[in-house]
């Protein structure tokens, strides 16, 4: 596995668009509020996967990966363009899943390890890094827009 991150700046509080897309079962991420040292316990994924018509799970596109179902699998067939609007405010974690939202979650909840983590959320910094997962599938990433929340 490989990232792809912008390393001049981490976010706290911020809106995150980017639109993706997928050939069938291809598997990505997209990880918020994460350290580049080690993005899988160190931070948060919502999943990429190329899952089009497939039942929601806590693996499946717009999960919390490991952690979370969407209320909904939105993904749009393979290879056609989807979208992700992704909020973090405070411990309030939306995702809008090609116009749908599909989580809101309060991380400040999630007080023990969940999931593959060996940290609880509500224990992680509530600042990092945004960066882009590569498993090896094709998979393309545009219209990546970030915006800080001021407080």
């Amino acid at each position: 596995t490989r990232y792809i991150a912008w390393q001049k700046e981490s976010f706290g509080d911020f809106e995150l668009h980017l639109e993706f897309k997928v050939p069938k079962d291809a598997n990505s991420g997209v990880f918020i509020r994460t350290d580049p040292a080690d993005p899988v316990q160190r931070g948060m994924e919502i999943q990429v996967v190329g899952d089009y018509g497939a039942t929601p799970s806590v693996h499946s596109s717009g999960a919390l990966y490991d952690i979370a179902t969407p209320m909904f699998n939105m993904a749009l067939p393979a290879e056609a363009w989807n979208s992700y609007d992704i909020r973090f405010q405070g411990n309030t974690l939306d995702v809008v899943y090609n116009g749908w939202k599909v989580l809101s979650l309060d991380i400040s909840l999630m007080t023990q390890p969940l999931g593959k983590f060996d940290t609880p959320l509500a224990s992680l910094p509530r600042q990092g890094h945004i960066i882009l997962q590569d498993h090896g599938d094709e998979v393309t990433y545009r219209n990546l827009k970030i915006r800080r929340i001021q407080k």
